[in-house]
């Protein structure tokens, strides 16, 4: 077994297909089918259950991905280092974005945000880092990073923000799940459900915790990830939840029920020290960061608008 075996799995169940997980790989589909069909080979048990219709997992090879997930993320993140090291003599902005956030804004958005910034500044690349907040924070205090994309409140008197996007937390669930039919939750209605939330350390969780306290319990968590694929994919079990922001993308047959809460509200701000800021071409910086993320992140809310719940150009996300 090796890792490249563990991204085929996560990948054909991304894609919800193996010629279109073959794609992202850059690899021929045949490939790709003869990796998995050794790696089951070598397992002893089928992965996928293949039909007419396509494949799909079985119950062996749901726990098998449950098990690789945390490997297939540190690997991938270990690939991202590898790039900055080889990057580290180039000029970056070190842009950090909470857990979770960095698929909100969509996998296309640092390259976006590069070419804006050539125009002006001859950035020759964008360090993106992902954390729960107070890591985050740590790192602005400490000069880690440049920037950092999260919310409010802050632990340190030394850190501001500018205030990108408000919106509001709902509860995604399949839409066979017996709540989906609501037309808005409070916290007591969820006392009995299985919750997928984001990992420990990030403000939503903590927010979440607390809601539930508040409403008398505390919440069964059987996952925590900031994987919007993988939380799409678990949700097809029918036998969860996940709260979220509004604009977490979404697959057609998952459903988004509005949270009925006094604590529903979440901020996106571009948060930043005022030590690092202070010089005016710094305060530009910021300025038009500030304004490209605001934009941005109108653009995402005005496809969900228009009933792109998908958001298919943002994410690519199919059936």
């Amino acid at each position: 077994m090796d890792i490249r075996q563990y991204q085929a799995v996560y990948e054909v169940v991304r894609h919800k297909s193996i010629s279109r997980a073959a794609e992202a790989m850059y690899i021929s589909q045949q490939s790709l089918s003869g990796s998995i069909r050794a790696l089951e080979k070598e397992l002893g048990f089928q992965i996928f259950q293949r039909t007419a219709k396509g494949s799909t997992l079985t119950a062996e090879g749901e726990q098998f991905l449950d098990a690789v997930m945390p490997a297939i993320a540190e690997y991938e993140g270990s690939v991202r280092k590898i790039e900055r090291i080889k990057n580290g003599d180039k000029r970056q902005v070190r842009l950090a974005t909470a857990l979770g956030v960095q698929e909100i804004l969509g996998y296309d958005f640092n390259v976006k945000l590069l070419d804006m910034l050539n125009d002006t500044y001859s950035v020759q690349g964008i360090c993106g880092y992902e954390y729960p907040d107070s890591q985050l924070e740590e790192f602005l205090r400490d000069g880690l990073v440049d920037l950092a994309i999260s919310g409010p409140p802050l632990a340190y008197p030394n850190l501001e923000y500018n205030l990108l996007y408000q919106g509001k937390l709902c509860i995604f669930m399949h839409q066979d799940h017996p709540l989906a039919r609501k037309k808005a939750l409070r916290y007591a209605d969820l006392r009995d459900e299985n919750f997928i939330m984001l990992v420990q350390g990030t403000k939503i969780f903590d927010r979440i915790r607390k809601s539930c306290a508040r409403a008398g319990f505390t919440p069964r968590v059987i996952l925590e990830t900031s994987n919007t694929y993988f939380i799409n994919w678990r949700l097809h079990n029918r036998n969860c939840i996940y709260i979220g922001a509004d604009l977490t993308p979404k697959y057609k047959d998952v459903v988004r029920v509005p949270l009925d809460d006094e604590d529903n509200k979440y901020r996106i701000c571009l948060v930043y020290s005022k030590k690092a800021f202070k010089d005016k071409r710094m305060r530009e910086l910021l300025k038009v960061y500030s304004g490209f993320l605001k934009d941005h992140l109108n653009e995402v809310w005005r496809a969900h608008e228009d009933g792109m719940d998908e958001i298919a150009a943002h994410w690519n996300i199919t059936d």
